[in-house]
Order: structure tokens, then C-alpha cells, then sequence
């Protein structure tokens, strides 16, 4: 979740501060178009999506679940409740809960098929 910058065609990034939410950044694949455009300041920002709060729920979840310690929970920024009512979910029921840590993670049964 630290902010990158993604160099060359097809590149990924996340530029910014992360408290702000900032952007995700995606160099067009076609590597004819990257460098008709490569450098020119009006390429660059148009290569800039803002991120939203929802986003940056999505990739802290999606990150954070792959971590044998877990994802502190505070760290997706829920509304008081809404975690615990969401771990009471029956399709959440096995796969994923909080540690003994108090972090939220996958059991091995939620490791098994987190990539599926």
C-alpha cells in the first residue's frame, strides 16, 4: 500500500498519499501509443484515476488477507459495527474472522481458496 510509479508501457501505479486516497496510475499497454505520448505533461495526468474510499477498502482487504498475521481492522476505515455485523454473514462463516491477535484473516480453509 506504499505509493509506486509505474515506468513503461503497460505499467501500474499508486501515486500519492494514501491518506488522501490519491490515484491509481495505468501507462496505456500499446507501446506505440506510450511513446507518442511518454513524456508530455497532459499523457501523464491523463493517465491518473482518483482513488476512492472504496477503492482503498478493496486493496487493503485484497492485500491485507494474504498476510498470516492479518489486517488490523481499523485500517479500513468501517463505520462502528459494520465489521462484526459483516463476520456474522453466513457466506463469510469459515473462511474468514478475527485472530487471536484481533486482526481480521483467513482460516486455512479461506487460505485454500483466496486465490480462487
Amino acid at each position: 500500500m506504499t505509493p509506486f510509479l509505474g515506468i513503461g508501457p503497460g505499467a501500474s501505479g499508486l501515486i500519492g498519499e494514501t491518506e488522501a486516497f490519491g490515484f491509481h496510475q495505468k501507462n496505456p499497454d500499446n507501446f506505440d501509443q506510450w511513446v507518442a505520448k511518454a513524456g508530455t505533461e497532459n499523457a501523464e495526468k491523463s493517465y491518473l484515476v482518483a482513488r476512492s474510499l472504496s477503492d482503498e477498502r478493496q486493496e487493503k482487504l485484497m492485500m491485507g488477507l494474504r498476510l498470516k498475521q492479518g489486517l488490523d481492522p481499523e485500517a479500513l476505515r468501517l463505520p462502528p459495527g459494520v465489521l462484526e455485523s459483516l463476520l456474522q454473514k453466513d457466506e463469510y462463516q469459515g473462511f474468514v474472522g478475527l485472530n487471536s491477535a484481533g486482526k481480521l484473516a483467513c482460516t486455512s480453509k479461506g487460505l485454500r481458496i483466496l486465490d480462487s
